[in-house]
């Protein structure tokens, strides 16, 4: 089975913007932007931290459904600030405030979108988790089911860590649109979701 290399590493063209950006919002202006030492320091803990857990996450994620990562590499970015979000997906960039543990769990929702996404032509992401909750209209309440459904299984069945799921559920049942999807998974049951989700995946992937 290969795998796809995690590359974490500063975004030197990215954060320059950002920071300047946090520095200019009037917003930010009681809130502190870390120091680009400490920066440096937390993303060679991110690195060691990562590769702790790297194989299994990935494994667990290309035997869980019938596809597969498309590159080879995995550029993860790391930068001071991201206009108030933890992470996004495409391209792949994480703020570089959070402890490590912190990290590894954003990292690996992230890197589910971008396995979701990054994929043969045929599979959609938002037309069959539309076709699978038809009632829900919003698109990141519907994308953020599977999502969210992934990685309870990554941290409970991959990694075995009930507390590390709870806490990861805390922290990301921010926005609404988020709690409603966790809301939904658990009303559901995370394996029925992803069992439909691949089902789904299959059909898609036997038409010609």
């Amino acid at each position: 089975m290969l795998l796809p290399k995690v590359i974490i590493q500063y975004g030197y063209l990215l954060d320059p913007m950002f920071r300047e950006y946090f520095l200019l919002n009037p917003e930010n202006k009681n809130k502190t932007l870390v120091e680009l030492k400490e920066l440096f320091k937390n993303i060679e803990n991110y690195k060691k931290e990562w590769k702790l857990y790297e194989e299994r996450i990935l494994t667990g994620l290309l035997k869980l459904l019938p596809i597969k990562f498309l590159h080879n590499v995995i550029d993860v970015y790391v930068v001071s600030w991201l206009f108030g979000k933890a992470g996004i997906s495409k391209p792949l960039i994480i703020r570089g405030d959070f402890k490590k543990d912190r990290f590894v769990e954003i990292l690996s929702h992230e890197i589910i979108h971008f396995f979701l996404t990054n994929n043969d032509p045929k599979i959609f992401q938002s037309k069959i988790t539309e076709k699978m909750f038809p009632k829900e209209k919003d698109l990141k309440t519907r994308n953020h089911i599977i999502v969210h459904a992934i990685q309870k299984y990554i941290l409970l069945d991959v990694l075995k860590d009930n507390d590390r799921y709870i806490k990861d559920k805390e922290k990301t049942s921010h926005p609404k649109c988020y709690k409603k999807s966790w809301d939904i998974v658990e009303e559901k049951g995370y394996m029925n979701i992803i069992s439909d989700f691949k089902n789904k995946i299959e059909i898609s992937l036997n038409k010609k």
